[in-house]
């Protein structure tokens, strides 16, 4: 690879991974803020919960179609 194709590859993971992030994180504030059932029960256990509910808001509503 030449210093140039480096460069250009380096720069579209670092946008493409930031841009499927912030959507994710946007979509699953989205859905918590419009269903109160399930905000509550994250919040009874945030530490244990948020794994399983980053995967159900990649499931539910992946940012990428």
């Amino acid at each position: 690879m030449t210093r140039e194709e480096l460069v250009a590859s380096a720069v579209l993971i670092l946008f493409a991974g930031h841009e499927t992030t912030i959507n994710l994180i946007c979509n699953g504030t989205l859905f918590l803020s419009s269903h109160p059932d399930p905000q509550n029960f994250l919040l009874q256990d945030p530490a244990g919960k948020m794994k399983s509910h980053t995967e159900e808001c990649l499931r539910y509503d992946s940012p990428i179609k």
